[in-house]
């Protein structure tokens, strides 16, 4: 089992960091390994189907939004081949003018990842501080970030040999 978790100041109002999460469109900027993604309008219930790189492989997850309390709250539970379970969830506070954000994430990866868990976990803990601190740089940075959209987004392909 990974288990992993990061807080972070955010130098924004809690509606407005709230307001950028429950966009799920905006994840693909602010999530490094999260390459593709499908959901419904982002409320309690609703469907995500994420698609990750993990380690160079694929990995697609099916899920829904398990918890949606505005401007306090945003969880997600889901499955997929590769894994068994994943849970997150976001937790927001007003904190000294702005925003304390707090991830906690779970990771019960399939059977085959057994020997690659203890480098997953350095990964994960890894990856979500960097995911937080570009998140923070683009809430903070809002006119980069307009820059930034603009421009062509990176798609992975095979290589074809």
């Amino acid at each position: 089992m990974i288990k992993s978790q990061h807080s972070i100041h955010i130098d924004r109002p809690v509606h407005q960091v709230f307001e950028y999460l429950r966009n799920h469109d905006n994840r693909i900027y602010w999530q490094g390994n999260l390459t593709e993604h499908d959901h419904e309008k982002i409320e309690k219930g609703s469907r995500v189907t994420e698609v990750r790189n993990v380690m160079g492989r694929r990995v697609e997850i099916q899920g829904e939004i398990t918890e949606f309390e505005a401007d306090q709250r945003l969880a997600f539970s889901g499955t997929g081949p590769a894994v068994k379970r994943l849970e997150y969830e976001y937790r927001l506070t007003p904190e000294s003018g702005g925003t304390s954000l707090v991830t906690d994430l779970e990771l019960e990866l399939s059977d085959l990842y057994g020997i690659a868990t203890p480098v997953i976990q350095r990964l994960t803990d890894r990856e979500l501080g960097h995911a937080a601190s570009t998140l923070k740089d683009i809430l903070e940075h809002e006119e980069v970030h307009e820059t930034v959209k603009q421009l062509e987004p990176h798609r992975h392909q095979k290589k074809k040999v």
